[in-house]
């Protein structure tokens, strides 16, 4: 009975013990499911100091500094780049017991390097647009 009230501490919030309502994003680079990361990696880009709005709605957004690696004139002689982005995760989809983003969407505040799409949409999972 007690078992309900149960809670455990994760990265400074509470997470109830029946944490089957909870939503989670799962991180691209390590496929780890997180609840409201402060970053989210891919190889190439790092986009940190995530500050969720609305996190569990269908749809929630973040400003974030992204971090680039830009491969122009290729990738071992490219530049570290930050530029400001706006993250939204959306299509929250069950996996399991638990509620996953399945959408990862940003858009970046310029174009930093023409290889690369200020703006994309992707699977976090799969890494395939969504």
């Amino acid at each position: 009975m007690c078992a309900g009230l149960v809670g455990v501490a994760l990265v400074g919030h509470v997470v109830p013990a029946s944490a089957g309502h909870m939503a989670y994003a799962r991180n691209p680079l390590s496929k780890r499911l997180v609840y409201k990361p402060k970053v989210l990696e891919f190889r190439d880009a790092r986009f940190s100091g995530l500050e969720w709005q609305n996190w569990g709605a269908e749809g929630t957004t973040s400003r974030a500094t992204n971090r680039i690696v830009t491969c122009n004139p290729n990738c071992a002689e490219g530049q570290v780049v930050n530029v400001g982005s706006t993250v939204t995760l959306t299509r929250l989809r069950r996996s399991g017991n638990r509620r996953v983003y399945t959408c990862m969407s940003w858009q970046d505040d310029q174009q930093v390097d023409p290889t690369i799409p200020p703006a994309v949409s992707i699977n976090p999972r799969t890494l395939r647009p969504c």
